[in-house]
């Protein structure tokens, strides 16, 4: 556990005032983010379903297996009920169930064949997306979580690039590039950090792209080595106290050729453009169409390949999306991640990344790497 229970029990409080104004006598979270969010038990993920029953009155209800029992009993939640092993002679969520009292139940999360298993016995669940709206509007706490991973986001990317600086005249990979870089700043995060007895683990995930493969928004990183005259993206997530922030910038080995310096300008023109318009009150679509119609203008726009952005929090993409398709207003409290990219098949490309939170007045950076960069940082030499 965190060893910060009051944020969850705060959190716990707004959550139970929502579920009864959805007439709701309780709510089961399934969804594993959704269960870390609200009483602050990380745990990795399987085929065997843990579960948290908030109730509208009284303390929550850590449902687990049995081999996560001892795991669960590091944190707060008084209340643990274990089963055997998956899938059981009962399957593990008709358990739950079972021993939720009677009364309409909401769901955050729910397959169709388990919903099958549970509708005999209760025909009083509904599915509820209380804690997904929650999420998106970030607290003081996980703020305060998120601009710590995003000070090792930047740490990455400029890890990154003294990589490549030190390593190119001899030849380097890309994905000797992420390695040496991931080992860097996560032998750094341990020694600034604690990982709450591995409640909360940290990490740092980042992709690398060069060349002509930078034309692939998504590309794996590869074997291939770092050559003069290549553009390198450079992206970078980092994760502290289970939290997520994003950075990542595109270099120049040697001098940057004229479309490249043409792309570039562009792509600080749209963080431009969309820094000074994210504000409350404003729609994600809009945002996404402020930022792309800069490259669309300057008729690039047959090479744009994704959405502006997402949110981000416990998961590296979240709700909103800053996206065509939506229409969520930004509110104070939510973050979110601005990455124009260019992609030109055979030739290359670029992306660069911030992650914004909005604020009352307008925006706060959490990552400052392209803020506080030199235009000279963005071409190493060879």
């Amino acid at each position: 556990m965190t060893g910060k229970p009051d944020p969850y029990r705060s959190r716990l409080s707004r959550l139970k005032r929502s579920v009864s104004g959805e007439g709701l006598e309780g709510l089961l979270l399934l969804a594993a983010n959704n269960v870390s969010y609200a009483v602050g038990f990380f745990h990795i993920p399987s085929e065997r379903p843990i579960g948290v029953y908030v109730p509208v009155t009284g303390d929550p209800v850590l449902f687990v297996p049995r081999l996560e029992e001892d795991h669960a009993r590091q944190g707060w939640v008084e209340d643990i009920r274990t089963y055997p092993e998956y899938p059981g002679l009962v399957h593990p969520v008709v358990w739950m169930c079972r021993l939720i009292p009677p009364g309409k139940l909401g769901i955050d999360h729910l397959s169709y064949r388990t919903f099958l298993r549970i509708r005999p016995e209760r025909e009083d669940i509904v599915l509820s997306s209380t804690v997904c709206r929650m999420r998106q509007c970030k607290d003081a706490h996980e703020i305060e979580d998120m601009a710590e991973a995003a000070s090792f986001a930047d740490l990455a990317v400029s890890t990154a690039r003294r990589v490549i600086e030190a390593s190119v005249a001899n030849g380097v990979s890309e994905r000797e590039i992420l390695n040496e870089t991931r080992a860097i700043v996560m032998a750094k995060m341990r020694a600034a950090l604690s990982e709450s007895d591995g409640v909360a683990p940290l990490g740092c995930l980042g992709t690398v792209h060069s060349g002509e493969r930078a034309a692939f928004p998504h590309g794996l990183t590869s074997e291939r080595q770092v050559r003069p005259g290549d553009a390198v993206i450079v992206g970078f997530g980092a994760r502290a106290n289970g939290y997520y922030a994003e950075s990542g910038c595109t270099f120049f080995v040697g001098e940057a050729r004229s479309e490249q310096q043409e792309w570039f300008r562009l792509a600080m023109l749209t963080r431009e453009t969309v820094k000074e318009r994210i504000k409350p009150g404003v729609s994600c679509r809009a945002v996404n169409r402020w930022g792309l119609d800069v490259i669309r203008q300057a008729g690039l726009g047959r090479y744009l390949r994704h959405r502006l952005g997402h949110g981000i929090g416990l998961q590296n993409h979240e709700p909103p999306w800053i996206e065509a398709g939506d229409e969520t207003i930004l509110v104070p409290g939510m973050v979110v991640t601005n990455e124009p990219g260019i992609y030109v098949p055979g030739s290359g490309g670029l992306r660069i990344i911030d992650t914004f939170l909005v604020t009352e007045r307008g925006n706060r950076l959490l990552s400052h790497y392209l803020q506080d960069m030199e235009p000279d940082d963005r071409v190493i030499s060879v």
